[in-house]
């Protein structure tokens, strides 16, 4: 088929980027030179531009507003194309280029047939060019927009897998590598993130799956497949991402665009030895300042979290820019004979409720008065010999929070794992009805949200107070003063007890005190929405009369009861200290990012760097010569720049190495173990498992499965919070996606009335917090914030982990139920 607004792949003129657009330029190029690529048709820029372009809304692409020209082209390829089941993907011209990929912005439509699904498909696609998506995409990106978009039509195969593969590393720059993601059957579930990869590396040695297994490919196959995708790159002369498909004839290739944000030198990155998996519930990678300061501390400090396990401990590292962990090993002076002795010694002591004491009686208060006395120093007074001592003092700090955490982390689980094994042995319950055991228990980190619930009452109480802070997208300070300074206090008192912290795991984003009109708009949502979202959660009683009844029905003998509720008591008390630690391990933080930023102004005033912030591009060892005259290698910043922007645009492979061989991987037995050993070992196991990630359950039409974290029903408006950037985003009630949350999240869950995450399991921090408020909540679904969109209703069953995707026939309106 010919005709002005459409051509046939194999048409000379779609090699014009033009005409065609990038994709579909690239298809056409590897179909002439032999390669596998389905057959199909082109819907030529020339159709864009002639139903409006951008100029236009979007309302222009459905079939009734087409102009008669593009009509009557479409309505002849829908006939050509019969019964036949096709593909609808995007082809714009500035798609898939070098320096810009435009990955996941466009709208493509599957398993067209005839006439009337392909016109739906062109006003979908042709629409996602206009969206807010791409254009907040371009703007992020530095362009003008988009500059024409054609449209491939291609044949479907059935394949048994697909995927994405990669013609060299582009996390380490390894040209020896081929890394390839698949899954069964069609690649579709992949890209939209609601299916997991397996993880396969090629090399000289041959392909060895790293993760997620799942018969999608053997390894024959994965080496077919790099063998294609190696000679696709040889074609074009550049690395290539390469989306694939192989059915019983072999691979196809569907979209082969260059690998972008690659550094000009591909120097293999070197990776450490051993099994090494990503940081799960790190979602950006590491500038290199935190990298620099953070991750010696971390390894320094962390195995103490390890001290009421059978397991050494870990060690982190960082590689491409994202945070990696491997387990050590035990050793001939560690093993796991006396880890046991260990554990039994440590039920009989009650080692860990003696370590959650001294937590809470000597070591919180020590580093909340010496975090204290720290941030009374000025550190835009120091002298550049003083800054630098004082960074280091305020690093110390920072590291002493760890260690604090970590020891006492290591203390509650083991505590928490004494009940669930009791739970287990006495009542047959599985972890999600322990933890039930903790729901209300408060921490530190609810505190945020509870004071700023108490200032939004205040001002609710006060008409001109509250048209002030409401009354528009900006609230005015000196006005706010001007109508109450008490009030205005309150608010400064509030940031400077919980806006001192930083709020992601990296120093290079803002705390909340550098941010004060986002805690206004946060204080303004919470006045508009404060209706049926309580500030406080309840706090958990002593005493469970409930389960003492339960267990007495059961007949339980009074030993055995005795010792639950007192496990019970001994968890409900120690629950907290993970978020209570957390808090002031974070104000350190806070401390250390106000240190790097003075020295940032400085250098930055003296030229070494462009701006303040470019501080946090740099090593700590680089930050300090650079302060002492010694000036960094000439345009460093800006290749650190282009690394961390390479680094977040690949999402990192989830590990590194061969997993070592685990025996299966059962937990070992406790059936005629002595009663200490059973309570040691299995204490230690079952707060283990219950802290590891869970396992996603998969997404059916309607339905996303994860882990039930928090129990509650709760029905209402998704809003999806990419980080902590966009915390003024979420409305009061609404059901809040996001990927992870830290323990600086907990600001938020006073007004949210559900929450949804792609990761965490049930002793993860949403887990912690959403329990703390009581909040329904959904864990470890994998594929949330891509499968679910601002406003879409949902209901949130945090007690079987399902979350359901409501249709407009579904009854609106919130619910919430505590059942």
């Amino acid at each position: 088929m010919r005709m002005r607004y459409v051509r046939g792949l194999d048409d000379p003129e779609v090699l014009d980027p033009a005409i065609g657009g990038a994709k579909a330029a690239a298809l056409a190029e590897l179909r002439t030179a032999g390669f596998r690529v389905p057959e199909g048709y082109v819907l030529t820029t020339a159709v864009f531009d002639h139903a409006g372009g951008a100029d236009r809304g979007p309302e222009r692409f459905a079939a009734g507003n087409l102009p008669r020209e593009v009509h009557e082209a479409v309505n002849a390829l829908g006939t050509e194309l019969g019964d036949a089941r096709w593909a609808v993907r995007s082809s714009a011209v500035s798609e898939d280029l070098a320096g810009l990929s435009y990955a996941g912005q466009y709208e493509s439509v599957l398993d067209v047939r005839g006439t009337e699904e392909l016109f739906a498909a062109v006003e979908t696609c042709f629409s996602s060019a206009l969206s807010d998506r791409v254009a907040q995409y371009e703007n992020a990106a530095g362009t003008d927009g988009t500059t024409g978009m054609a449209l491939l039509v291609q044949r479907m195969i059935s394949p048994t897998a697909a995927g994405v593969a990669f013609s060299m590393n582009p996390v380490t720059g390894d040209p020896g590598q081929t890394r390839i993601n698949a899954v069964p059957g069609l690649g579709d579930r992949m890209a939209s993130g609601t299916a997991t990869p397996e993880e396969w590396v090629v090399d000289t040695t041959g392909a060895t799956i790293l993760s997620g297994d799942q018969g999608a490919l053997e390894n024959a196959s994965a080496e077919m497949i790099s063998g294609v995708v190696r000679r696709v790159s040889e074609h074009f002369d550049s690395p290539r991402d390469v989306e694939w498909a192989i059915d019983e004839t072999g691979p196809w290739i569907v979209q082969a665009r260059p690998i972008t944000g690659l550094p000009e030198k591909t120097a293999p990155q070197e990776i450490p030895s051993g099994y090494w998996r990503k940081a799960h519930n790190k979602n950006h990678p590491l500038s290199p300042m935190q990298a620099s300061l953070v991750v010696p501390a971390m390894n320094r400090t962390v195995t103490n979290m390890f001290d009421f396990t059978l397991t050494r401990g870990v060690e982190f590292t960082v590689i491409g820019g994202w945070l990696y962990s491997r387990h050590l090993p035990l050793t001939e002076n560690d093993s796991t004979e006396q880890r046991v002795g260990k554990l039994v010694e440590a039920v009989r002591t009650d080692s860990a409720t003696t370590v959650v004491e001294r937590c809470y009686d000597q070591w919180l208060p020590n580093i909340e008065r010496q975090l204290h006395q720290l941030r009374e120093v000025d550190p835009a007074k120091l002298t550049d010999a003083d800054l630098v001592s004082h960074l280091d003092t305020v690093h110390s700090a920072r590291e002493r929070a760890l260690d604090i955490h970590f020891t006492a982390n290591g203390a509650q689980m083991f505590l928490l794992g004494q009940l669930g094994t009791y739970c287990d042995e006495l009542l047959n319950w599985d972890a999600h009805q322990v933890l039930m055991l903790l729901d209300g228990v408060p921490s530190k980190t609810t505190e945020p949200g509870e004071q700023l619930a108490e200032l939004a009452g205040k001002a609710v109480e006060q008409p001109r107070l509250r048209e002030v802070l409401t009354g528009s997208d900006t609230v005015d300070l000196e006005q706010l003063e001007r109508e109450d300074a008490e009030f205005v206090d309150e608010l400064n008192d509030f940031l400077l007890n919980y806006g001192q912290r930083t709020t992601s795991f990296d120093i290079d984003q803002p705390t909340l005190a550098e941010r004060p009109n986002l805690v206004l708009s946060m204080l303004a949502d919470h006045i508009d929405g404060r209706a049926g979202i309580s500030g406080r959660p309840d706090t958990a009683t002593e005493d469970d009369p409930d389960l003492e009844e339960q267990l007495r029905r059961r007949g339980t003998a009074d030993q055995d009861r005795d010792a639950l509720m007192s496990a019970v008591r001994r968890a409900r008390w120690a629950y907290p200290v993970r978020d209570d630690t957390d808090f002031f391990r974070y104000s350190a933080e806070a401390l250390v990012r106000y240190a790097v930023l003075e020295i940032g102004s400085r250098i930055s005033a003296r030229g070494v760097v462009g701006r303040r912030d470019d501080v946090f591009l740099l090593t700590r060892h680089e930050a300090v010569t650079a302060l002492g005259g010694v000036q960094p290698e000439r345009q460093l910043v800006e290749q650190r720049a282009a690394w961390l922007k390479r680094a977040t645009a690949h999402p990192p492979f989830d590990s590194y190495g061969t997993p070592p061989d685990t025996g299966g991987g059962h937990s070992p037995t406790m059936h005629g173990l002595p009663s200490e050993v059973r309570q040691a070992v299995g204490g230690a196991t079952w707060a283990w498992m219950a802290f590891s990630p869970g396992d996603s359950g998969g997404l059916s039409e309607t339905t996303l499965v994860g882990v039930g974290a928090s129990r509650g029903r709760y029905t209402g408006a998704v809003r999806v919070v990419t980080d902590e950037s966009e915390f003024d985003r979420l409305r009061s009630g609404e059901v809040l996606v996001c990927k992870e949350t830290t323990a600086q999240w907990a600001l938020l869950f006073a007004k949210v009335g559900a929450l949804v995450t792609d990761t965490g399991g049930l002793l993860s921090h949403p887990a912690i917090v959403a329990r703390e408020y009581r909040v329904p909540a959904v864990v470890a679904t994998g594929s949330a914030t891509g499968v679910l969109r601002d406003g879409q209703l949902v209901t949130v069953d945090g007690g079987t982990g399902e979350v359901h995707l409501l249709t407009d026939d579904d009854p609106s309106g919130a619910e919430r139920s505590a059942s």
